[in-house]
């Protein structure tokens, strides 16, 4: 994640774990009068990897923010994209999710087959594909942050066996209902849910809430998923 073109640092974060959530903290002073923030999300019951980066204003005065989340999705070979949500092999600033595979004929190379999910109805930012292609991914998000105020991008990925699977998913990224609906918001709280700028995002009920709220724990395998997610975060984009 990048912040007006600053980088977001684990490494000068304390990363906390809590069940099957990784806090990775906060970076301090990002840009003037703006701090950062990343929770990453393993979820129980899918294949799912979920980023909450949020930014906090700190200054008296509204701010206009850009925020890039920016990756490497590993498809090499014969890999591209197999299909987007406006149905054809080109992403661009309209799409709410792209599907890559590393084999375009059945994806049944050694690689899983990744969903990602971008954004959605009720979106109040300016969305840029900055820079695509089958194995990194650079995705700007242009918004205002009011005064005193923090706005969270949510993004997700989505592993699926083969090109078959991922087609049956990927109406899981069209809304902030179908989003619930698969229940890939678990863990996030209505505070959370609420600053989402890139997705209309409905609140939980007062269960799921106290649940995200006083979710506590945490795993050695979800330890090192947050030095896997730290080192990703950590990496600079080589192009743009």
């Amino acid at each position: 994640m990048e912040v007006n073109s600053n980088g977001f640092s684990p490494v000068f974060a304390e990363v906390v774990v809590s069940d099957y959530q990784i806090d990775a903290g906060s970076n301090v002073d990002i840009d003037t009068d703006l701090d950062a923030s990343v929770k990453w999300a393993f979820l129980k019951d899918s294949p799912v990897t979920r980023g909450l980066f949020s930014v906090m204003n700190k200054s008296a005065v509204e701010q206009s923010v850009t925020l890039s989340v920016y990756g490497n999705w590993g498809a090499d070979g014969q890999g591209g994209i197999i299909d987007t949500s406006n149905g054809d092999q080109v992403v661009d600033n309209t799409d709410t999710w792209v599907t890559i595979a590393d084999d375009l004929v059945n994806g049944d190379n050694s690689d899983p087959v990744i969903t990602t999910g971008i954004s959605g109805p009720g979106s109040t930012v300016t969305t840029t594909v900055v820079d695509l292609d089958t194995s990194n991914y650079v995705i700007d998000y242009t918004f205002d942050v009011p005064a005193g105020a923090t706005r969270s991008i949510v993004a997700f990925h989505e592993m699926s066996k083969d090109i078959t699977g991922a087609a049956g998913i990927a109406s899981h990224y069209e809304s902030g209902s179908a989003l619930n609906q698969a229940n890939l918001l678990a863990g996030l709280t209505n505070s959370e849910r609420s600053r989402v700028v890139n997705y209309a995002l409905p609140q939980a009920s007062v269960a799921e809430d106290t649940r995200a709220r006083s979710s506590s724990g945490g795993s050695a395998g979800a330890a090192f998923m947050a030095l896997i997610a730290g080192m990703g975060i950590a990496r600079r984009r080589t192009k743009r």
